[in-house]
């Protein structure tokens, strides 16, 4: 009976993604405050890039995350990285933080999902 009501407490996450550049391939991540800003999220999927896209993510336990995106243009699966490890692919986070002096903070970027379904929009370049 308790895994019953743990499996009725997941909730869905959809993130709906809008690009001026549909190229490449589009990477979704749904983070906690463990996995942010690392590429180990507990929640990922990858398609090529489209100027309108849905990601679903169907069982995601209450909790604050928080979604991470990234447009792959080369689709080399590698996220190219400048001076200070400044991400040169296009990223989008929810909540849209700054980052000042360093990435921006898993406190700025959270949702704090329920059991209600949960709808994401992010726009990216």
């Amino acid at each position: 009976m308790v895994l019953l009501t743990a499996m009725l407490a997941l909730t869905p996450v959809t993130v709906d993604i809008t690009t001026s550049t549909p190229e490449g391939v589009m990477n979704v991540q749904l983070c906690d405050r463990e996995t942010f800003m690392i590429s180990q999220c507990p929640y990922q999927d990858r398609a090529r890039a489209e100027a309108e896209m849905s990601f679903a993510f169907e069982d995601v336990p209450p909790g604050e995350w928080a979604v991470m995106v990234w447009r792959d243009p080369e689709s080399d699966g590698r996220m190219r990285r400048g001076m200070f490890g400044v991400p040169l692919e296009p990223t989008a986070i929810s909540r849209d933080p700054r980052a000042v002096f360093g990435p921006p903070r898993f406190d700025d970027a959270k949702l704090d999902i329920g059991t209600e379904p949960v709808l994401v929009r992010i726009s990216i370049d």
